[in-house]
């Protein structure tokens, strides 16, 4: 199990042409594992049943 920081985290970013400086703020989200996740679709689950196990 990776355990995700809580603190955020922080960016900074160079450019070196013209010498700009951008930061960033990422912050940590709890979400759920596969929210994000659709279920597969019938069809593909069908012909991954027709497939061997070396397949």
């Amino acid at each position: 199990m990776v355990k995700l920081p809580t603190k955020p985290i922080s960016l900074k970013n160079l450019d070196l042409d013209n010498e700009k400086v951008s930061k960033i703020v990422i912050t940590h989200q709890h979400r759920e594992r596969n929210e994000d996740i659709p279920q597969p679709s019938r069809g593909l689950m069908n012909r991954l049943a027709k497939c061997s196990f070396e397949q």
